[in-house]
């Protein structure tokens, strides 16, 4: 899971989307993923505004989320990658596919993929 969430937050979805392919075929649950990722993602965002809005130091940011020494890596180069704003709306994304997953009579993890799927159509838009 945790290789899985450094492709998502290093935008490379198409690596993202084949190792959540491979979870769920190895009985991960698509709620217990997207769980994962939307606290990961929350733990970017509140570093961000404390760096953007509060005028704390990168590293001080980074030691306040209390991250596993090796994942902080991945974390300074997405935190660095990512705004506020990509932040925001990936999260408020992942809140409406949580409700979809838990309320649509497709498979959790179709509309998980699905997701992950808009994400890189959309990124091959740009």
């Amino acid at each position: 899971a945790n290789e899985f969430v450094n492709n998502f937050v290093t935008k490379k979805f198409d690596l993202a989307l084949l190792l959540s392919e491979k979870l769920f075929r190895e009985g991960f649950e698509a709620i217990t993923l997207l769980r994962f990722l939307t606290n990961y993602l929350q733990k970017l965002y509140q570093a961000r505004i404390e760096i953007d809005i509060k005028g704390t130091s990168f590293d001080e940011a980074i030691k306040n989320q209390r991250l596993f020494f090796k994942a902080e890596a991945i974390f300074r180069l997405a935190l660095k990658n990512l705004s506020a704003n990509f932040l925001a709306k990936i999260l408020a994304d992942l809140q409406i596919l949580e409700i979809k997953m838990k309320t649509s009579s497709i498979t959790p993890k179709l509309i998980f993929n699905s997701f992950i799927q808009g994400l890189i159509e959309e990124k091959t838009n740009l």
